[in-house]
């Protein structure tokens, strides 16, 4: 991978990470987990990646609802730790290039 692409993957998600913490959807620990993740795909692949961390996210939301307005409702809901779903987003995506089931 190109340095330059490097340094885009990181620019775009550095914008992404900081648009998100700003308007409060994460915290400031998500921002630094998908920006330090940025050197791991090419430019041209960070959409794919971020679909899949949107896809994870919104598992564990529900998940999250679930368990605290129809579980435990009288337990003070905590917010979702959106860590997880960038590890797994990131993680089954390459698990999937390296082991040859998505092709770059």
């Amino acid at each position: 991978m190109l340095f330059s692409e490097m340094i885009k993957s990181i620019f775009i998600c550095s914008i992404f990470g900081s648009l998100l913490f700003s308007m409060r959807f994460w915290a400031g620990g998500d921002s630094k987990l998908i920006i330090a993740l940025a050197p791991l795909f090419p430019f041209y692949l960070l959409d794919e990646i971020l679909y899949l961390i949107i896809l994870f996210g919104g598992i564990l939301s529900l998940i999250y609802w679930i368990k605290y307005r129809l579980i435990f409702i009288e337990k003070k809901d905590r917010g979702v730790p959106y860590g997880v779903a960038i590890l797994a987003g990131s993680n089954i995506y390459l698990y999937g290039i390296l082991s040859g089931l998505i092709i770059v």
